[in-house]
């Protein structure tokens, strides 16, 4: 597929705000795309080239972009420095350098949407001495044979502002429509991306299957699910409004939000943004490895505590778990107390469509 079609549907959606017509061009864009190369499109359209819990990260630096951008065109590091300082979008800094580029080749290598995918793979995967130069290689082979329009959406989803105006919820829109005729059978397309947190995976599942492919993506521990988040309200008459009579009420915790997954094998830890956090919390992996369950996977917040009096301290002590080193040192100076609020699976059981109530008598 080439990538100059998924770049032009970028730009329509850049130039509107209006959410039909997002829906039109991604339905558009999604149409032209296979089922071989659906999985890359979504992800490229997310901004990423694997679902969060990958913790894969493209994470080029403007400095590191504006030296490739002067490798590779003929544009001055100072005008590069100027114009981005003028629009303040490295995307379109590229569009403006490649336009301004002389042409030094007849024949240019066809830019497809799988070379591009496989070159921020190959970015994204290399580490260590001389990363650098390697990285800078990868990109300057890209915008050596790229258009200035495709030029503007691959630096700007290597730097990762896209700036298309959608969120998931119209890309679920876009596939609903565009593969089952209905915007209706989001919901249905909604629920599998919830559970499996991958949407490449289920937009994949329902080109080549329909909605009756989505029957087989079931929750797995060790995946995270994506979390349910509660709507502010501005008083307690509205909560109630809302709500109903019948009702939980918890204290407000500044800690940080953990779902933790067990099974016999090992623990794993997710934050609210589905990173694997496991490394930061030895200690609940510890303690919830010694749980007598076939697997589990529970919803906790994790607070801070005073050593000497157990007292609860601000979110901010838990960023000293934050380190790549000393970890356990950290996790000595800085203990924590882990409260528990739900719990969505347990022993083989997806509990996410159970009632609340069932789920606190169980956890």
């Amino acid at each position: 597929m080439d990538y100059n079609i998924v770049a032009q549907a970028y730009e329509d959606m850049e130039k509107t705000r209006k959410r039909l017509e997002l829906l039109e061009i991604l339905s558009g864009l999604f149409k032209n795309t296979s089922s071989k190369v659906i999985e890359r499109v979504i992800y490229l359209t997310q901004g990423k080239i694997k679902p969060d819990f990958y913790g894969i990260e493209l994470g080029m630096s403007d400095k590191l972009v504006i030296k490739v951008l002067e490798k590779s065109t003929s544009m001055s590091k100072n005008r590069i420095q100027e114009e981005y300082k003028k629009t303040g979008d490295l995307g379109e800094v590229t569009k403006i350098a490649l336009s301004n580029k002389v042409q030094t080749t007849l024949v240019k290598d066809r830019l497809t949407v799988e070379r591009v995918y496989s070159t921020f793979e190959d970015i994204a995967n290399t580490t260590g001495h001389g990363s650098v130069d390697i990285k800078i290689a990868h990109l300057s082979g890209l915008l050596s044979d790229c258009t200035p329009l495709e030029g503007k959406y691959i630096i700007r989803t290597l730097t990762g502002i896209l700036r298309l105006g959608i969120a998931d919820y119209t890309v679920l829109d876009a596939l609903a429509v565009t593969y089952t005729g209905d915007k209706k059978n989001r919901k249905y397309l909604e629920r599998t991306y919830n559970i499996s947190s991958d949407l490449g995976k289920v937009a994949k599942i329902v080109v080549e299957k329909g909605l009756e492919g989505l029957e087989e993506i079931n929750i797995v521990v060790g995946n995270p699910i994506r979390p349910m988040l509660a709507e502010r309200l501005s008083s307690s008459q509205e909560i109630i409004d809302k709500v109903g009579e019948k009702m939980s009420l918890e204290y407000k915790l500044d800690g940080e939000r953990l779902q933790i997954h067990v099974n016999k094998k090992q623990v794993s830890i997710f934050s609210r943004k589905l990173e694997n956090i496991t490394n930061h919390y030895p200690d609940v992996s510890s303690i919830m490895s010694e749980i007598n369950v076939e697997n589990m996977i529970v919803e906790a917040e994790a607070v801070a505590i005073n050593k000497e009096d157990g007292s609860y301290l601000p979110f901010q002590e838990l960023m000293h778990r934050r380190r790549k080193h000393k970890i356990k040192e950290a996790v000595e100076n800085y203990p924590i107390s882990i409260n528990l609020f739900d719990i969505i699976f347990f022993d083989n059981e997806d509990l996410t469509n159970s009632s609340y109530e069932r789920r606190r008598k169980i956890c």
